[in-house]
């Protein structure tokens, strides 16, 4: 299956670069079948199994933030997150803002799922001709992306209503917000509604509630529908 991670940069003049993750419970370093035939691979998985990496190099094993922002000018190899960085939140902002300008001017389709694509392409329409056509709530589904991407607990009901959408992607969406808050803490018993979830026909919706139960201890039952 296919490994759903979206991320959206902006660069400016001034030598910063803004990146937003929308799925920070992932990581950076998902196993798939090219890369892992590599010795320099293997050799590197190795070394952090061992403790011995450094931590610009175990980086890559860890799952990424919601947003990071690099001096490209003092940091040309991004190893020095800024976001958190109390002297460059004025800059943080104005990228942050720029980004979610232009996703929603553009009515950024990434934000449907893959698979939601795909049947958009059976139809025999191209992705950006049926968003107009069918006027499908994008910026409703970008709003819930950066929700869910923040892990803010006071979104927790918004997630839980959402969860029940008519459509997959928003489906999709509020469970990853679930699955956020739960990666960070924020919830402490697995909200029932993760149990139906399972068996939604979306299998993107399904696979991120089984990951939200093995995260919260209920093991068995998410790794067996995973």
């Amino acid at each position: 299956g296919h490994h759903y991670d979206p991320s959206r940069t902006v660069y400016d003049d001034e030598g910063f670069h803004y990146i937003r993750y929308y799925t920070p419970y992932n990581y950076h370093g998902i196993t798939q079948t090219f890369q892992w035939q590599m010795p320099s691979q293997l050799a590197w998985d190795q070394l952090v199994i061992d403790s011995l990496a450094q931590p610009i190099h175990e980086a890559y094993y860890l799952p990424h933030p919601a947003e990071a922002l690099f001096k490209l000018n003092n940091d040309p190899y991004e190893t020095q997150n800024l976001a958190n960085d109390t002297t460059y939140q004025t800059k943080l902002t104005e990228l942050r803002k720029a980004n979610e300008n232009y996703i929603r001017q553009i009515k950024d389709l990434g934000f449907l799922t893959v698979n939601k694509r795909k049947d958009i392409n059976a139809e025999g329409v191209d992705p950006y001709s049926w968003i107009r056509q069918t006027n499908y709530p994008i910026d409703s589904l970008i709003d819930l992306a950066e929700k869910a991407s923040l892990g803010d607990f006071t979104d927790l009901s918004l997630f839980l209503q959402r969860s029940s959408n008519d459509k997959r992607s928003f489906r999709f969406w509020a469970t990853a917000g679930i699955n956020n808050l739960a990666k960070q803490g924020k919830i402490s018993t697995i909200p029932p509604v993760v149990y139906q979830l399972l068996n939604d026909e979306a299998s993107e919706v399904g696979a991120t509630a089984a990951e939200i139960l093995v995260r919260m201890g209920d093991e068995a039952k998410g790794l067996a529908a995973l």
